[in-house]
């Protein structure tokens, strides 16, 4: 049996590939003049010719929809670059049951279980609190549109898509257009025509209001703020229902209603990392009643104030709230969090180590697999990078160029004209580690070996400085700064083998699982 490295958590069960999160640009205010926060209407000439993914800040200058602030709709920008993200089908694997989104062996995920989910994930981000609003703006448009006895009619709704195409494919070049765009980004026709419908709404309601025939973005905007102050909303869970996600007049938003506009605000990677998370979570405790372990309440708690203590005794997060870094990693609340399918996963992980993997077995097992263990390595690196991508000669130098340019550091440390921790900080490109000496990792045997020039890595004596070594983003030099000796034989460690051991149990369990999901009907 091979354990994975402790501090990769190689072989961890993951829903999805680990990736940075950017937030996506909404459909209602997804065209901004740079350096501003004022949301400006429609298309502007000088906008990016291409949707792209970006971070959610109104200081970018993005391709607009439509703007209509506060209401359901967004844009899950695509980013076309050499390293763009594929996302991944709504739609895998095998038929789940009628009424379900997802089957894993012998167990399914209903429709409510992910909308409850959902919504236990989401309701406290900035995410959910941004769909909440859009609920809430819909519901009041919806009903002053009634009171006035006013309507939109379906030409003005296919002129606005019309308009919007034409936009598209102007400013694409006719590369894309409407139909392609909504294809990418996994929406519908028809949930894109009702946000048309609602943006055409709002502009009749204020233009009635302030008695204009063309009211301004910022007077529709007015409009709708002053319309929701007025609309007694409650959002305090104790206050509501268990199916509800808010009250606004004498009606609910229900969860289902936030689970729907949510998945417009989702990417495709995120809504599918959810319900493979579920999947998991109901998978491991499969796999632990197999092996006839019960998981309880009390397990979740003995396991959830473990992590706490670990937390509060780390000297890294001295003065930080428990709390409070949930919140900011989480985004959920600790209650959430630990009922969350991710937490519940790790749970059943650790009680299938606990009661599967002895003492004696977990001395064995060390001893069979030492270098994962150590001796550790602490290496600093300075990265010269280069391709011969010809899709990247603009951005980066040749192979060629990028091999002579780290030869000519290496031979100013030899000389001693400066040290490896000076060179770092004046040539490396590795903006995370170059101010802080170089610093780049500690490595296990084991995880040497699975690196490119890991082999050389390994025969570097301490304080010694490798030539450069080549890796697939171009050019590396090593330096060993430290080695420290292999750990011994203690209780935390038999700890990370057991949990190591029942992690490699639930790949090989999620790997020759029958599962699929389907979340088309959801996210359509």
């Amino acid at each position: 049996m091979s354990i994975a490295c402790p501090r990769t958590r190689a072989g961890e069960i993951r829903p999805g590939s680990a990736c940075r999160t950017h937030f996506a640009i909404p459909w209602v205010a997804v065209c901004t003049a740079p350096r501003s926060t004022s949301p400006i209407w429609g298309f502007k000439k000088n906008v990016t010719p291409y949707i792209t993914r970006m971070k959610y800040s109104m200081r970018n200058p993005v391709v607009a929809l439509l703007l209509v602030v506060g209401f359901s709709g967004y844009l899950v920008a695509q980013d076309l670059g050499p390293n763009a993200r594929i996302q991944r089908k709504l739609k895998e694997g095998i038929e789940p049951p009628a009424g379900s989104v997802a089957i894993v062996d012998s167990k399914i995920v209903t429709r409510k279980e992910f909308v409850d989910a959902l919504h236990a994930r989401f309701a406290s981000h900035t995410k959910g609190k941004q769909a909440i609003q859009n609920l809430i703006s819909r519901k009041v448009i919806a009903k002053h549109l009634k009171e006035r006895n006013l309507e939109v009619t379906d030409q003005e709704v296919d002129a606005l898509y019309s308009k919007l195409d034409n936009q598209i494919k102007e400013q694409t070049k006719g590369a894309n257009d409407m139909a392609s765009i909504l294809t990418k980004q996994g929406m519908s026709k028809r949930s894109m025509m009702t946000l048309l419908r609602t943006n055409c709404a709002l502009e009749k309601l204020a233009g009635k209001d302030f008695e204009k025939t063309n009211p301004t973005k910022v007077e529709q905007e007015q409009w709708l703020r002053s319309k929701t102050r007025d609309a007694r909303v409650i959002l305090d869970p104790r206050e509501l229902p268990e199916n509800a996600a808010a009250k606004i007049y004498d009606g609910f938003i229900t969860k289902e209603e936030f689970a729907a506009n949510i998945l417009l605000i989702l990417n495709r990677e995120d809504a599918v990392k959810l319900v493979e998370a579920i999947m998991q979570a109901k998978l491991a405790r499969l796999v632990c009643a197999k092996a006839g372990i019960e998981i309880g309440a009390s397990d979740v708690d003995r396991v959830y104030d473990g992590i706490r203590a670990g937390f509060e005794a780390d000297p890294r997060y001295e003065g930080m709230n428990f709390k409070d870094f949930v919140k900011e990693r989480y985004g959920m609340s600790p209650a959430s969090h630990k009922s969350s399918a991710n937490f519940q996963r790790e749970v059943c992980i650790t009680c299938y180590g606990e009661k599967t993997i002895t003492k004696e077995t977990a001395s064995e097992l060390y001893k069979k697999n030492i270098d994962h263990f150590g001796p550790k390595f602490h290496l600093r690196h300075i990265i010269i990078r280069g391709s011969d991508d010809p899709k990247l000669k603009d951005k980066l130098p040749t192979l060629a160029a990028a091999l002579n340019m780290a030869q000519d550091v290496k031979k100013r440390i030899d000389s001693g004209s400066m040290t490896f921790e000076e060179a770092a900080r004046m040539f490396s490109q590795d903006a995370r580690s170059k101010f802080k000496n170089g610093e780049w990792d500690v490595f296990t045997p084991a995880r040497l070996r699975n690196i490119t020039g890991g082999e050389t890595m390994l025969k570097l004596p301490a304080k010694g400085i490798s030539g450069p070594l080549k890796f697939a983003g171009g050019y590396r030099i090593i330096k060993l700064w430290k080695k420290t000796p292999i750990p011994p034989m203690s209780p935390t460690v038999a700890n990370e083998l057991r949990k190591q051991t029942a992690r490699e149990a639930f790949n090989k369990a999620w790997k020759n699982a029958k599962r699929g999901y389907d979340l088309t009907k959801l996210m359509n």
